[in-house]
């Protein structure tokens, strides 16, 4: 228990330092990406993560894979407060990021271009079940079958060796693993109820975003829609969930989701980003776990989300001002 606490004070303590709304909005009124880099290096904790580059002449690339070390970095100060025993669980968040670089080498291929192993994914290389700069010299959909065929994802990717390879296929086939591979952590966890209630609730939320893309974007029958999702009840049951997607339309939809349990942590929004949305949610609620909860999985899980909304505040504010947007429209794509 004496760790529980620990993780609970050390994690409270990292996310006190986190970018205020004002240091963003610094940030948004600067012209260029140096001058962000030298507000990162010189003005927040990013410091530590920045040190040593120079910070006129850095390229808008390898200043985010910089940034984006700060989630490893941070991962395995927390790993420090872990009994031995209980270690396995952890792996929820290292099998993420082997999804994201078999993803990237994916693309990588289909778009015929080399992939390059990101700075960030380095120190902890050693925790992954595969090595990523191996990975990384894979050209051929058929080689990377073959590489997978050796590791935990035998079998996940069952059309790696189609004459047409649907990308779709293979990143819904990935996610459906990872979900089922963090179910079952979650299962051999002996006090699991409120990481399994975490676990649920990401589920809602990841189905409410995909129904509203199918059903605004591409117009799917709701037939194909349920067929298509793996949906874990949490605060929305099976049937209430079957019948929005069976009669309503997308702005339908989501006025139900607003009227349902969910609209007590934001109100509907004028413009509709559905992610951005979903994701405000999503740090309401890791923050309220972050502050009252001392089990050690939970305290990791939240942190970890919270940090990874952190990080993608800082890279949207690196590519608003790239494309010089003004401090306004840059602050509305930030999560709050």
């Amino acid at each position: 228990m004496a760790s529980d606490y620990a993780m609970a004070a050390k994690a409270r303590s990292l996310f006190s330092q986190h970018l205020t709304a004002e240091q963003y909005r610094i940030m948004t009124n600067y012209k260029d990406v140096p001058s962000i880099a030298a507000y990162l290096k010189n003005d927040t904790r990013y410091a530590q993560v920045l040190d040593g580059i120079n910070e006129s002449s850095i390229h808008r690339e390898v200043l985010e894979q910089k940034v984006r070390i700060m989630g490893q970095v941070e991962f395995v100060k927390l790993m420090h407060y872990v009994k031995v025993n209980r270690v396995n669980f952890f792996s929820y968040y290292t099998k993420r990021r082997e999804i994201e670089q078999i993803l990237f080498v994916l693309h990588s291929i289909e778009s015929g271009v080399d992939h390059h192993v990101n700075y960030y994914i380095d120190d902890i290389n050693e925790m992954l079940s595969f090595d990523v700069h191996k990975l990384a010299e894979l050209k051929s959909f058929s080689a990377l079958h073959d590489f997978l065929e050796l590791t935990d994802y035998r079998g996940v990717l069952t059309g790696l060796l189609d004459e047409n390879v649907d990308i779709g296929k293979c990143e819904y086939e990935l996610n459906a693993y990872y979900q089922d591979f963090f179910k079952k952590l979650i299962q051999k966890e002996p006090s699991n109820k409120d990481i399994q209630d975490a676990f649920n609730l990401e589920i809602e939320l990841k189905t409410i975003g995909y129904v509203y893309r199918l059903k605004k974007y591409y117009d799917t029958p709701a037939e194909d829609i349920l067929a298509m999702i793996h949906y874990e009840p949490y605060l929305i049951p099976v049937a209430r969930m079957e019948k929005w997607i069976r009669t309503m339309n997308a702005e339908e939809f989501l006025d139900a989701f607003h009227k349902s349990p969910y609209g007590k942590y934001v109100e509907a929004p004028e413009e509709v980003n559905i992610e951005l949305h979903l994701n405000n949610i999503r740090k309401l609620i890791a923050q309220h776990y972050l502050r009252f909860t001392t089990n050690t999985n939970l305290t990791m899980l939240s942190y970890m989300t919270l940090l990874s909304f952190e990080i993608d505040n800082i890279i949207d504010v690196i590519e608003g001002v790239r494309y010089q947007m003004n401090s306004e429209e840059i602050m509305k794509l930030l999560t709050k």
